[in-house]
């Protein structure tokens, strides 16, 4: 008799067991899924943003278009920054797509995936910016320079330079690598309690 009854409490508390591990298994998928989505949110956001202040940009560059009409260098250059802006515009709706397309009921696997292909896509853009930035430094200082600006517009056009820099280099290494490493490690924390049931 004793002994049945001590089998049968190691039976129950056996399966009280593997109960709460259940548990704890689910409870951190659910936590990974939350950090995962949280930082998807933030990118998706940021990205929508872009897209709403590239279009954003498309009317004040036609409006600007007409402001120098004497300076030959000028209407090439809005120009330009037209087709540049629309170039842009398509790169970052492209990005909003990419993220879409992470979607955590998928498979974690496919989800690695959409978000290591959006990683990629940052770096090429990185690069990009590195070529890009200076380039319209240098185009608006030639402006400034053609049309005799006062020391005022080129203090702005210094501190804005300045600003941006700062700002691209703060977008891309506090939000987009930030986030996209919390997404690659939750989802890869996923995949190993996937591989363990």
């Amino acid at each position: 008799m004793e002994l049945d009854e001590l089998k049968h409490i190691w039976q129950s508390l056996n399966e009280h067991l593997q109960k709460q591990e259940v548990l704890k298994k689910n409870i951190m998928k659910e936590m990974l899924q939350t950090k995962s989505d949280k930082a998807l949110s933030r990118l998706l956001n940021y990205d929508i943003l872009g897209v709403v202040i590239l279009l954003l940009a498309i009317p004040l560059i036609i409006y600007a278009l007409d402001l120098h009409p004497y300076l030959v260098e000028y209407r090439p250059f809005m120009y330009s920054m037209l087709i540049v802006d629309i170039i842009l515009l398509f790169w970052q709706s492209y990005k909003v797509y990419e993220l879409t397309r992470i979607d955590f009921s998928k498979p974690v696997s496919t989800n690695i995936q959409y978000t290591n292909k959006y990683n990629i896509h940052i770096k090429r853009e990185k690069l990009g910016m590195l070529f890009f930035v200076p380039v319209v430094f240098f185009c608006c200082a030639y402006l400034y320079a053609r049309l005799n600006v006062n020391i005022i517009l080129w203090a702005g056009l210094i501190c804005m330079a300045i600003g941006l820099v700062l700002f691209t280099i703060w977008s891309y290494k506090r939000l987009y690598d930030k986030n996209i490493k919390s997404i690659i490690q939750s989802l890869d924390n996923l995949k190993e309690l996937e591989e363990d049931d």
